[in-house]
């Protein structure tokens, strides 16, 4: 069997259903084994940070791996962005990358680069299969790596030659590692501090919460009165009405620090120490006091649902306190902003909807409002990396195509994967994006004025913003096959948000804020 039909057959037999590709000549046999193959199915793209946001997104839904499949380095260094904010979420991704065959590699071709150099920083695990032989093998160890535990990003580097040459057999699906158990002495060590009556909080990291993880952390705060705080950043989270919500620091050092200044003890259970996303000239870097003593019970993508059971079970912590559900805001009128989009979603969202969040500054209202709505999935920006809205949202319309699919992206970041909307029209998922125009990066406008930076300078200003020319949204959607409109009012973008919820298939609302 040719060495493509390996690597395609193994993958499928351990479990692989999902394929996103954006491939090139050294990956033609690949392609004609997946098409010939039948059990992996193939997700074209036009951009290859398309198809390593959407292997994330999926992800984070099916909670499983999917495979792609990138043009050598080059490509692999267009999806890079993607991969990052895959690795920091602990999401699982099969990453193969084609290469010039093994006798071609010492000649100085164009697209001849060190791929495994570029893979490492984005990948926990790295290979070159070094002869057709070994195809089998390492496709099925690159598979056990990317789901782990920890799950992460395994790079599987393919050479040309070892597609198209006799390479025997696919692997068996081959037995995976279990998660490790939760350690008994950091559980206890947590639960003591817990109990010593000092201001206490939970950091949770997740990377995915479900209901049930959110109702052991709500046991243990009515049982002990700790703090349970959480990011907007995390792969998932169950939320929306009837369930615990958690409290989210400031974005600003000084008021981050002042909010947790009080702590003894924090218990991070899937998390990383708290710090703020950037280190500034009026501050940044980790926001705990000094005298809080740090407790790591379960390392970032660790069993962490597990975690917060055991540490309820050894407090003895089974009641919570009844959740009490935000109101929803009233139903908004007049010029559209960012506000009143954020309630008109918060009071319109259909329940079970998955959203996939990378409006930015935009975002800020939606992701406050929508505590309010009817429970619903969160995707999170986890790495910063922009461009991973719209592909995540296209990897989880894959991963549940009897869910409906909302993206809120900001009008810059939709820019760096707008070609996922012609994956989706393609694939005819049933994803609808909202993209909020303030033309600006607006974050980048706000941080110059708070540091006293912008002076009123014209040229300055032409650096942040997304005018001259104008981008229209509509027409690029439409371009690429989805059905767009455009809204200026809260009244026009209400009943064009139910129109989209309440139909299927791609389409983009340009939300002008």
């Amino acid at each position: 069997m040719q060495g493509s039909d390996v690597l395609v057959e193994t993958l499928a037999n351990a479990g692989i259903e999902v394929c996103f590709l954006n491939p090139g000549t050294t990956e033609v046999q690949s392609i004609a084994a997946l098409e010939g193959g039948n059990r992996i199915r193939p997700v074209m793209t036009l951009f290859e940070a398309v198809a390593t946001g959407s292997a994330d997104g999926y992800a984070r839904m099916a909670g499983k791996p999917a495979m792609t499949l990138l043009h050598q380095g080059v490509g692999l260094a267009n999806g890079l962005a993607n991969l990052h904010n895959a690795q920091k979420a602990h999401m699982p991704v099969v990453n193969v990358v084609g290469q010039h065959s093994r006798n071609h590699q010492q000649y100085n071709v164009p697209l001849m680069s060190d791929v495994a150099a570029l893979a490492a920083p984005v990948s926990g695990w790295v290979r070159e299969v070094a002869a057709p032989e070994d195809v089998g093998r390492d496709v099925s160890d690159a598979f056990a790596a990317a789901v782990g535990p920890p799950a992460q990003v395994a790079t599987l580097i393919v050479p040309g030659d070892c597609t198209w040459s006799e390479a025997g057999q696919p692997q068996p699906a081959s037995s995976l590692l279990s998660s490790q158990p939760i350690s008994a002495d950091a559980v206890d060590a947590a639960a003591q501090a817990l109990r010593a009556g000092e201001p206490s909080a939970l950091v949770l990291g997740g990377p995915v919460i479900m209901g049930e993880d959110l109702e052991a952390a709500a046991c243990i705060q009515a049982a002990t009165g700790a703090r349970i705080i959480g990011s907007r950043f995390c792969a998932r989270m169950q939320r929306g009405t009837g369930h615990f919500e958690p409290e989210i620091l400031p974005y600003l050092h000084k008021d981050a620090a002042a909010d947790v200044a009080n702590l003894r003890h924090a218990i991070l259970i899937g998390a990383e120490q708290p710090a703020t996303f950037f280190d500034l000239p009026d501050g940044g870097g980790a926001v705990l006091p000094k005298t809080c003593a740090v407790h790591n019970m379960v390392k970032p993508g660790g069993d962490f649902g597990g975690g917060l059971r055991a540490l309820a079970n050894a407090l003895c912590a089974s009641d919570t306190s009844p959740v009490v559900d935000p109101a929803l805001p009233d139903r908004p009128r007049g010029d559209l902003t960012a506000d009143k989009a954020a309630a008109i979603i918060a009071r319109d969202l259909p329940e079970g909807l998955i959203v996939s969040e990378e409006a930015n500054t935009a975002g800020v209202p939606c992701f406050e409002l929508t505590q309010s709505a009817v429970p619903h999935d969160l995707l999170g920006l986890t790495g910063g990396g922009l461009g991973q809205g719209g592909t995540a949202a296209t990897g989880a319309a894959v991963a549940c195509p009897d869910r409906k699919v909302l993206c809120l992206q900001g009008d810059g970041a939709h820019m760096y994967t707008c070609q996922t909307l012609w994956t989706q029209a393609r694939a005819r998922l049933d994803v609808t994006t909202v993209v909020f125009v303030n033309r600006a990066y607006a974050v980048l406008k706000m941080e110059l004025e708070r540091l006293g930076l912008n002076q009123g300078s014209p040229e300055l200003e032409r650096l942040v913003d997304l005018t001259d020319p104008n981008l229209d949204y509509v027409k690029l959607a439409e371009s690429m096959g989805v059905e767009a409109m455009r809204a200026e009012t809260a009244e026009q973008f209400s009943d064009q948000f139910n129109t989209c919820m309440k139909s299927a298939g791609p389409r983009l609302i340009e939300a002008i804020i």
